[in-house]
């Protein structure tokens, strides 16, 4: 081989390399961006996704007597909490689930499916369950 023929062949991929260095060097730059703008998206769209801290009181119908363990759960959901000795409860409600419903249940009571939305606003919650007849 010439050493025309050489260097013609070594500069044609010298500017092969140097076209792939600028590509690559381009398509960081535009996944960076593509990243911040995901990152971005991602942040915006997650507020207001928070979780939702209920707490409250279960009581009787008749008698306003607290119901102590009374179930307090995520309608359709394995997740909950019980009431204390003296019928209080606090739950903390997944982002995923603040849209759902709580269902308040006893034995020898009616149960009583609530709106997690309806709850929240409320300074004070009183969950009265009906006796089961």
């Amino acid at each position: 081989m010439s050493t025309e023929r050489f260097y013609f062949l070594f500069g044609r991929f010298e500017s092969i390399i140097v076209k792939l260095i600028e590509s690559c060097t381009k398509l960081t730059e535009t996944l960076k961006k593509v990243a911040f703008l995901l990152l971005l998206v991602s942040s915006l769209t997650s507020q207001g996704q928070e979780s939702i801290r209920l707490s409250g009181l279960v009581i009787d119908t008749e008698k306003s007597n607290p119901i102590p363990f009374a179930y307090v759960t995520l309608n359709g959901v394995a997740l909950g909490t019980v009431t204390n000795g003296e019928g209080r409860f606090a739950i903390t409600i997944p982002p995923q689930y603040v849209n759902d419903e709580l269902l308040f249940s006893y034995v020898g009571y009616e149960k009583k499916v609530i709106s997690i939305q309806s709850l929240r606003n409320r300074d004070k919650i009183i969950i009265k369950l009906k006796p089961d007849v």
